[in-house]
């Protein structure tokens, strides 16, 4: 029998190059922390804190947080009596022994379910620290910017129903996977900071997406098809 405790509905899963895992559970307002540099394997216990609405996907800043030792961004939702829930940004500070999460929540940045998030460090800010986050707003059609230290944001507007995005952090491109608008956005966020192109994709609607540092390569899943479509980005 399957343990109960690995059976959270929608888990996200995330770790920094210190080997600090993150999972967002969805289902118990959690996001629990494993440090996955103990050993062995088998002995690995999980910090887990609360205080976080309907957690979705993770991302992490490996240099920012206390002692530049990680920041992790939650996607989840802020919840409202009598209004419909928004989205929300959570930062976690991970160079705690425990993690932490932050008094300052954004609600400002997203404006409907979040399902994806990714930290791009490529993006200059000004500050000491380079590198902002990027989320999607599924409902609305955009990805928004997230600067952790100033709480800053911006948008650009994708195609239809944006539901996956990844980064690639050599050239700072971000690709989203568009599911109801059957389509791919590539989106400039070192030059122009706009989308450049959106492509439509033949077939069924697509969801996941990932993109290769090395080769620039993007992989897009096509779960109507049983395949991936691959193709390299722009430069």
């Amino acid at each position: 029998m399957a343990p109960s405790s690995v059976g959270l509905y929608n888990p996200a899963f995330e770790h920094d190059a210190c080997g600090v895992a993150l999972v967002a559970n969805f289902g118990s307002n959690t996001v629990s922390q494993i440090n996955l540099g103990l050993l062995p394997a088998t002995s690995l216990t999980a910090s887990t804190i609360g205080g976080v609405q309907s957690p979705i996907a993770v991302a992490i800043d490996p240099d920012r947080g206390t002692n530049n030792q990680g920041l992790a961004v939650v996607t989840g939702l802020q919840l409202v009596s009598g209004s419909t829930p928004n989205g929300a940004l959570y930062p976690v500070d991970i160079g705690l022994v425990s993690p932490t999460l932050s008094t300052t929540i954004s609600i400002g940045s997203v404006t409907s379910s979040p399902t994806g998030i990714v930290f791009n460090p490529a993006v200059a800010t000004g500050t000491a620290n380079p590198g902002l986050f990027y989320v999607n707003s599924s409902g609305s059609n955009v990805i928004s910017s997230f600067n952790p230290d100033t709480g800053g944001s911006s948008q650009t507007r994708v195609g239809i129903n944006p539901t996956a995005l990844a980064v690639n952090p050599q050239t700072g491109a971000i690709l989203t996977s568009n599911f109801a608008g059957k389509s791919a956005s590539i989106v400039d966020t070192v030059s122009q900071v706009k989308t450049v192109q959106t492509l439509g994709l033949p077939g069924s609607a697509q969801f996941g997406v990932a993109i290769d540092p090395f080769t620039n390569l993007a992989v897009i899943v096509d779960q109507g098809h049983n395949r991936v479509l691959i193709f390299p980005m722009p430069n």
